[in-house]
């Protein structure tokens, strides 16, 4: 019984151009190269390490990875690499400039430094990890990693012993937030679904099974807006848009309907299954006044302030260029500026009014360093999503699969960072990854294979 319904299982997953893929049959194995082996490993490890570190001390691993990288990895290329540095760059230069005419304390000084080179950390290891990298290795070692990130959530769940019975923040307060990296597991098998090479990624049956079912209960139990927000866009609008499309790949649409009714099924089921709970109440009622709370201009009390915490911070965030010389929002305060929320809140058992940081990325990154340092922030958003959507255009190539994942996580990431600061926040790190790989990707081969869907002939185009 338990086979057949393996087998059965495996009919909603089967590659299209694959199909004599089953239990019986499994793949050959790929072999791991020398060149390999070190940012493997340092990206199983980052990855792994998240789950367990804090903010400062994950920084420090990744600060570490880079050093083994550059002082142990064999040498690659960094074409391209300056794209995504150089407006960083912009920003921190723009940040101190300010420090020098606002007084700020240098405990936030230092934050706001943290903020910003973190993000050209992680963007240089997303990079070095698509340039040193297979992309079949990246990707089914992603697959895999999903497994143990997901099943540790899910113990963390079991383990707590949780009824299910308080808020949403006190459920995900005791048993954790769960990570991201499922939602890019998903991704990238119904990607590689999408573009008949799941088959292709060597991994065993059971191994596909397992890793999408625990992705998918993982994301569910995390009772996150974002993460669910992420899957929707970066896993199934990219098959909506190709069935729309209707190109010559996607011609078989009852195979792109058949992944769409395997997430409706386990969506629907595990929904109605949590949503019945108080936490799972509590989480819809969240769910239903998300927009309220990153629009919402009027609060009569302090009631409404909590909870549509987001715009009023981000108003008062505004609020901060009243009064200032005329050409500030050009440049913004600097490093170090805080912000006036106008109310004492609680944090850590301490009363503070002052906020060194907001949700809104994007309004953070104004409020710092201006006009100028927001618009290069966009620049490193559009450097990343144009590199996936040139990748992307790849045909029958694993670079494909990233490119088109790294694509619509940018997407992803620009719509988040209202709510949880996007590239800036290190829970958000697996789509940042998958984004700066595909621009090493990008660099690394001057031809890019495009399908023309009028003819359905595949044209060698040079960028």
């Amino acid at each position: 019984m338990a086979r057949r319904g393996l087998i059965g299982a495996m009919q909603l997953l089967r590659p299209w151009a694959n199909s004599s893929w089953t239990p019986e049959k499994p793949p050959p194995p790929l072999r791991l190269s020398a060149y390999e082996r070190l940012p493997l490993a340092l990206y199983i490890g980052l990855t792994l390490s998240a789950l367990f570190l804090p903010a400062l001390q994950y920084t420090m691993v990744m600060g570490a990875a880079l050093l083994a990288l550059y002082l142990f990895g064999a040498p690659t290329s960094h074409v391209g690499l300056n794209t995504l540095l150089w407006p960083v760059g912009i920003i921190v230069l723009l940040g101190t400039l300010g420090i020098f005419a606002e007084d700020h304390q240098t405990n936030f000084i230092i934050r706001d430094y943290w903020l910003y080179v973190r993000l050209a950390m992680i963007l240089t290891l997303g990079f070095n990890f698509g340039a040193r990298l297979r992309p079949v290795i990246f990707l089914r070692w992603t697959v895999r990693m999903a497994i143990a990130v997901s099943g540790y959530h899910i113990y963390q769940v079991i383990a707590s012993g949780s009824s299910f019975t308080g808020s949403a923040r006190a459920f995900r307060s005791q048993v954790g937030r769960g990570h991201t990296l499922p939602v890019v597991a998903l991704a990238v098998v119904f990607t590689c679904y999408r573009y008949s090479r799941l088959r292709d990624l060597r991994l065993r049956s059971h191994e596909i099974i397992i890793a999408v079912w625990l992705s998918v209960a993982s994301v569910v139990l995390s009772f996150s807006r974002v993460r669910i927000a992420a899957l929707l866009l970066i896993t199934v609008a990219p098959l909506l848009v190709a069935t729309l499309q209707a190109r010559p790949v996607f011609r078989r649409r009852i195979s792109v309907l058949r992944v769409f009714a395997l997430l409706a099924l386990v969506l629907g089921a595990g929904g109605y299954a949590l949503f019945s709970t108080n936490v799972g109440s509590d989480f819809s009622d969240k769910v239903g006044r998300s927009f309220s709370e990153l629009t919402s201009d009027e609060f009569a009390d302090r009631a409404e302030i909590n909870e549509r915490w987001r715009s009023w911070e981000r108003q008062r965030a505004w609020d901060t260029y009243e009064g200032a010389p005329p050409l500030t929002f050009m440049y913004g305060f600097g490093f170090g500026q805080l912000i006036d929320s106008e109310v004492g809140f609680e944090f850590d058992g301490e009363i503070l009014r002052f906020l060194p940081v907001i949700h809104d990325g994007f309004t953070l990154t104004y409020v710092k360093v201006g006009v100028f340092g927001l618009a290069a922030l966009f620049w490193v958003h559009y450097v990343l999503w144009r590199a996936g959507r040139v990748v992307a255009r790849r045909l029958d190539d694993f670079e494909s699969v990233i490119g088109s994942i790294g694509m619509w996580s940018v997407v992803a990431l620009i719509l988040i960072t209202p709510a949880v600061n996007g590239v800036l926040n290190y829970l958000m790190d697996p789509l940042t990854i998958f984004a700066a790989a595909s621009v090493a990707m990008a660099y690394r081969s001057g031809q890019t294979v495009v399908v023309d869907p009028k003819i359905g002939q595949t044209v060698a185009a040079r960028r």
